[in-house]
């Protein structure tokens, strides 16, 4: 019965038709939301900011839909949760609809959300259901870590917790970062960061797969992963893995190698191809490290998305904390425009720069339907209000040969309203 209020109250949501975009100026800022010093224990606030816009929903399509995570030390009375905003402008004006937050009453810190559109049936959800995949930690942060999985039949609405990807401990040998996307034999994969099989590995980057979205193997059981960076030096941590696929079929995916016994390693970013999202090579083989034409290796926290409209091989964008040497603080976008060629990364200008190191961690792309236009979402210093308040902010930009153009310094795109 549940269920089925959920599927009528989307039937009642879908029978209202998105009202005409008007949408902010391509580069122009919007505040998605706010929390200010006393909302929070720790200095990041809002990290892991995701954003989506809905293709699969019919008269709905265009909605966009954004959350993140809201760093906490465990203590408050409430858990903090994932809040859900909603925008039905394209992005001008957000509305804070619900907070999804985990059933257990063990956990206290709800972490790294990420968003995504059923494009097809998958078991008992139709197209358009929206899944949300986050990481639950106990109140201690030293007992147990999961994979969660939740969904909306409404739009994003309400919510409900229905799954479980995957079981770890604490700090040291838990779950996290999960992404998840469908794939091309009709499975649903969930990409995640390993550590519970420490101190032979101190991290891998794994996934998992799901005909239904409910079943995933036995949670607990780490031989029911498929390692995809799993690598000898147990000082190596590679994690935060993200992936997108480009016009060739291929996938590619992006993850960080931390360096336990380095702190000045920089995280570098590398990356893996796959044909069909499943086989990415030998684990052991660390991958593609991303160095730009200038020697410059980029770090920590990368997210890449995929415009497939920008000249004759689409264009990815990439996101992550910083490079070495230069350490810019995230304040470009890194691009490639030969299909990941290791040769052509380029430089672009960030648009949405911050000034705080706690400022940007893990902020997200998101390509949009008409296949040139990309969402940014990312978390920022408020530099008109007292130290610590920090906002939830979007921005979207335009790609074709008039409105972009790669440099490596001191060059700002021209935009046109398109």
């Amino acid at each position: 019965m549940k269920k089925l209020g959920m599927i009528l109250a989307l039937m009642m949501v879908c029978s209202m038709a998105l009202p005409a975009l008007a949408a902010p100026e391509y580069g122009e800022l919007v505040t998605v939301a706010t929390v200010d010093y006393d909302a929070q224990y720790w200095s990041s606030a809002f990290s892991y900011a995701r954003v989506i816009e809905l293709m699969h929903n019919g008269e709905n399509n265009g909605l966009l839909i954004s959350t993140c995570s809201i760093g906490t030390s465990g203590l408050h009375k409430e858990r903090p949760g994932y809040p859900i905003y909603i925008s039905r402008d394209g992005g001008s004006t957000w509305e804070h609809v619900t907070t999804v937050r985990e059933k257990a009453a063990a956990i206290q810190s709800e972490w790294n959300p990420h968003l995504y559109e059923l494009p097809c049936q998958l078991g008992d959800m139709p197209a358009g259901t929206l899944l949300m995949a986050a990481c639950s930690i106990d109140s201690g942060h030293q007992r147990q870590s999961a994979l969660r999985m939740y969904r909306s039949f409404d739009l994003g609405y309400t919510w409900e917790q229905f799954g479980t990807v995957a079981i770890g401990g604490g700090l040291t040998t838990g779950v996290w970062e999960p992404f998840i996307m469908m794939l091309p034999n009709g499975q649903l994969a969930c990409y995640y960061s390993d550590s519970t099989e420490e101190p032979q590995y101190s991290q891998k980057m794994v996934m998992r797969l799901s005909d239904d979205g409910v079943n995933w193997g036995d949670p607990r059981n780490s031989d029911d992963a498929i390692d995809l960076v799993a690598l000898e030096d147990q000082s190596l941590r590679p994690g935060m893995g993200v992936v997108a696929q480009m016009n060739d079929g291929r996938y590619i995916m992006v993850y960080e190698i931390c360096d336990a016994d380095n702190s000045n390693s920089g995280n570098p970013v590398h990356y893996k191809f796959s044909y069909d999202g499943i086989d990415w090579g030998d684990p052991a083989d660390p991958g593609i490290k991303i160095v730009l034409k200038n020697g410059a290796a980029l770090g920590s926290s990368p997210y890449i998305a995929y415009v497939p409209g920008y000249g004759e091989n689409g264009l990815l964008l990439l996101t992550c904390g910083f490079q070495v040497p230069g350490q810019s603080r995230g304040n470009v976008v890194y691009v490639n425009d030969n299909l990941g060629d290791p040769d052509s990364w380029d430089m672009w200008y960030q648009p949405q720069n911050y000034r705080n190191p706690n400022g940007g961690y893990s902020r997200a792309i998101f390509a949009a339907a008409d296949g040139k236009t990309a969402y940014f979402v990312n978390n920022i210093p408020d530099e008109n209000s007292e130290e610590g308040y920090t906002k939830l902010v979007f921005m979207r930009y335009y790609f074709d040969e008039t409105t972009y153009e790669p440099a490596y310094s001191g060059y700002k795109p021209k935009y046109t309203n398109k």
